[in-house]
């Protein structure tokens, strides 16, 4: 099954790429079976067997303390970086846009994304591999390194998405690009020459082409315009 995009224009020369969900690919569960060997499986054993300890309950309340920490670090996380990882296993992308446009700017706007963010996530991977073993020797906090298990869960965040936006880089997955009338009218580029995209376009957009995260995905990045 393809994995769509959607090319959002939200003002002048700002747009943003919006995945048709928000699925994780998920990084805490091993692949394959126990014993496979390797760093990698290793690493996300040791992750997950962190992550459902957290998950217990503890009658200190320690866990709920842990949970929001950790929930609030991952708020923190670039919202590209799902659809990123999602491009490691999609068979194929197909990235709507207004039909107002060409495809030849939406092909080099995503390439300039993916570019920018590869290089990012690339530089972040060898600062968490920097720092595995300093987190790994962390015990202040009592029961499971948290500050282990964090820094692991990172590394592998930042290398699955630099997999998957290399993967699209390198033509490893076929991408289609498919104008939407719709699309174009709901966005009315002219309009967005001279303001931002309004909440409630963003809605019915949302609406229409069952997106039900994008304004708060347009939040996350800094680029909607909150009333």
């Amino acid at each position: 099954m393809s994995m769509r995009v959607y090319f959002i224009h939200v003002y002048r020369r700002h747009w943003e790429f919006y995945p048709d969900e928000q699925a994780e690919d998920s990084l805490v569960e091993a692949d394959g079976d126990a014993t496979q060997s390797g760093w990698m499986p290793w690493l996300r054993r040791k992750v997950s067997k962190t992550w459902a300890a957290v998950e217990r309950p503890r009658a200190d309340g320690t866990k709920s303390r842990v949970r929001r920490v950790l929930d609030t670090l991952n708020a923190r996380v670039d919202p590209t970086e799902p659809m990123l990882r999602r491009f490691r296993k999609a068979p194929e992308v197909v990235v709507t846009y207004p039909s107002g446009i060409s495809p030849q700017y939406a092909r080099r706007r995503l390439r300039l994304l993916l570019l920018n963010k590869t290089a990012s996530h690339r530089r972040w991977m060898f600062i968490n591999g920097a720092m595995l073993p300093l987190t790994a020797a962390m015990t202040l906090v009592p029961g499971p390194n948290v500050f282990f298990a964090w820094n692991g869960y990172r590394l592998l965040a930042h290398l699955f998405a630099l997999r998957g936006g290399q993967r699209v880089l390198s033509a490893q997955v076929p991408v289609t690009f498919l104008p939407s009338d719709e699309l174009n009218e709901l966005l009315a580029p002219e309009e967005r020459l001279i303001k931002p995209l309004e909440q409630d376009v963003a809605d019915d957009i949302g609406r229409r082409f069952k997106l039900p995260g994008l304004v708060e995905y347009l939040k996350r990045t800094g680029s909607f315009a909150s009333e």
